[in-house]
């Protein structure tokens, strides 16, 4: 590594199965600890590229990527492990995803970009006889050192985290968690306006349905006034026939459960016109949101400890404003709902309406026996003083200062 920064064009990268919102945050990521170094840009310009190997048809995808480009550096993402016919010489990210890991795979695909474009260049001169000084402009390098990309680009500034923290934009945020206020839980009027019953919603058809059609063994046809939904619980799938938006309105409200109808279907295929393809996990997900707008499902307390179940796949899911830090902090230690809106300071709809969401997967559960160690303050925690700082402890450090 050299002593100073290349300066250069930044390093152009795209992304494959990837959810709008989740490229949004990679988006960030690349404004934020790579410090502008990487740009997010369509396929064919790309020098390099990262595929989410856990999205629909990644192994097709990623197959095409190889066979128009196989030179170009991909970093493959993926819950599971790969194995080494699918790998071959690409780099893998294991989720959940650690920032700092992924700008170490950043640097190396830097590096194979670098290091093809001298073999590139060298090859050219020896067969033209170019001078070295005259091959300068066709290597391709990156504008920043890999030691300067997990600073704070803004750190200096007093707003960057409450403008990095917001994955969506306000209007997007409101609609998708509402603009409910805090509440006092010792007031029970306030508190019973925190609740919504998701039985009454399109929440709980799709999840009985799921559940249904996959102790049969079958795939499920979930007809009513709604867009017409086709689940195939056995490859978690889910088949829509129109877009979000107007698939969002019967979401919101509450359903008339006597309207829907269920055909189970001995086998599952594609159907015709625009039936649009998701993960079920992410369907059900958004489907939560919609429903609680910030709200927490009937019964939850606000005072016990939450504890998660498992990381939830962000590379699928729709994300809610302050959603990986109250993962991250609810996999540290358990918190309970309204100890984790103070911690993070984050709005109290911004917690409900995880927990419901990540609730409504089986991700996350009360548990009273889960209390937390007593903290010595109101303020969020320090995560960079955990001595003991793990990947955990590295993606909170990060989300603290860039989420």
């Amino acid at each position: 590594m050299t002593a100073g920064p290349v300066v250069g064009p930044p390093l152009r990268v795209a992304v494959v199965g990837m959810e709008v919102r989740q490229v949004k945050t990679l988006e960030l990521a690349f404004q934020g600890p790579c410090r502008d170094a990487c740009m997010l840009v369509d396929e064919p310009q790309a020098q390099a590229c990262i595929v989410d190997m856990d999205s629909y048809q990644a192994s097709t995808a990623l197959a095409e990527l190889r066979r128009r480009d196989p030179l170009r550096p991909l970093i493959l993402l993926s819950l599971a492990p790969l194995a080494p016919a699918v790998v071959a010489s690409d780099l893998v990210l294991a989720k959940p995803i650690s920032l700092d890991d992924l700008v170490a795979r950043l640097g190396v695909l830097r590096e194979r970009v670098r290091q093809a474009a001298l073999a590139a260049a060298a090859a050219q001169r020896e067969a033209a006889t170019v001078p070295l000084a005259d091959d300068a402009s066709a290597m391709i390098v990156v504008a920043k050192r890999i030691d300067d990309w997990g600073r704070p680009a803004v750190a200096g500034d007093p707003q960057a985290r409450s403008r990095v923290a917001r994955l969506l934009d306000q209007e997007q945020a409101n609609a998708l968690i509402g603009t409910a206020p805090d509440i006092d839980p010792s007031d029970p009027h306030q508190l019973v306006k925190a609740y919504y019953d998701p039985s009454r919603f399109l929440q709980s058809i799709v999840i009985a349905a799921r559940d249904s059609a996959h102790a049969r063994g079958q795939g499920v046809r979930i007809q009513g006034p709604w867009p017409e939904i086709v689940l195939d619980p056995l490859r978690g799938l889910a088949r829509i026939a129109d877009a979000d938006h107007r698939l969002r309105p019967y979401g919101l409200q509450p359903a008339a459960l006597q309207q829907s109808r269920l055909e189970y279907i001995e086998r599952l295929v594609l159907l015709h016109g625009q039936f649009r393809t998701v993960a079920l996990d992410a369907l059900i997900w958004k489907l939560a949101l919609w429903a609680a707008r910030g709200r927490l499902p009937l019964d939850t307390p606000v005072d016990v400890p939450v504890q998660l179940q498992r990381w939830p796949n962000f590379t699928r899911l729709t994300l809610a404003p302050g959603a990986m830090s109250i993962a991250a902090l609810w996999a540290r230690e358990p918190h309970s709902l309204i100890r984790t809106a103070e911690v993070l300071n984050l709005p109290q709809r911004s917690v409900f309406a995880f927990y419901s969401a990540a609730a409504a997967l089986g991700l996350a559960q009360c548990r009273a026996d889960a209390a937390p160690k007593a903290l010595a303050s109101n303020r969020p925690l320090d995560f960079a003083a955990d001595a003991r700082r793990g990947l955990l402890g590295r993606i909170m450090k990060r989300l603290n200062v860039f989420f």
